[in-house]
């Protein structure tokens, strides 16, 4: 057997480190952003309504999925891995009533409109970007390379509670970039990365049309999420 028909199984069974150590970061950004508004109010979490509950198990399930996929290539549990894999179909659905769920109970505690569509907006990239990792399941590297870029939409939540709402989407964008910039100098396919940056300009130029160009969407938004 040649060198070349054995490399697809080397790369299976060595991710990228960055694979493993990329999700437990958003984690931690994720535990220090909503500390003071969630995570500091353990146990009792007085005040926190269902909704916030399950909407934040959904994001830490996900963020956990990330961790293990990885961890279990690394340790040829291919077909466990596979396995946890296809549960990705049903939990995408639940992800989805978690993010309706959550905007709905924070509208109507507190009337944002805007909100909505910039929640919108982290909802769409994440979603796309999961469904280029499920749409190139069979091609390994470009697989990968999108589950992890699906937890990119996370820092505009967090790094906006960290730093500010400004800055969040520049670094994601930063962050997209560098990644594409870096694959390329290291002579890798840099497309999902190309791809992704893409995704974000044109989710962030069709959030900035509508809020300029139709004012009226987030009120109708709100009016459909408060009946």
């Amino acid at each position: 057997m040649t060198t070349k028909a054995l490399e697809p199984v080397t790369r299976l069974a060595r991710p990228r480190p960055s694979h493993l150590w990329w999700p437990g970061a958003v984690l931690a950004l994720a535990l220090v952003a909503f500390f003071p508004t969630y995570f500091g109010f353990f146990p009792e979490f007085a005040g926190t309504s269902a909704s916030v509950h399950f909407h934040v198990a959904t994001m830490l399930t996900w963020i956990m999925f990330t961790i293990a996929q990885p961890i279990l290539i690394r340790r040829k549990r291919v077909e466990l891995h596979r396995r946890l894999g296809q549960l990705t179909y049903a939990w995408l659905p639940v992800l989805a009533a978690g993010f309706w769920l959550v905007m709905r109970d924070g509208q109507l505690r507190r009337k944002q409109p805007d909100l909505i569509l910039a929640t919108a907006f982290d909802a769409s990239l994440f979603f796309f970007l999961v469904a280029m990792g499920l749409f190139y399941r069979k091609r390994r590297a470009y697989h990968s390379r999108f589950m992890m870029l699906s937890l990119v939409p996370f820092l505009n939540p967090t790094l906006g509670r960290i730093i500010h709402p400004a800055v969040s989407v520049p670094i994601e964008l930063i962050v997209l970039v560098s990644l594409w910039v870096r694959a390329r100098k290291k002579q890798e396919d840099a497309r999902p990365y190309a791809i992704a940056v893409v995704a974000l300009l044109v989710g962030l130029l069709a959030l900035v049309g509508v809020m300029v160009g139709v004012p009226s969407a987030s009120e109708f938004l709100w009016r459909v999420l408060a009946r």
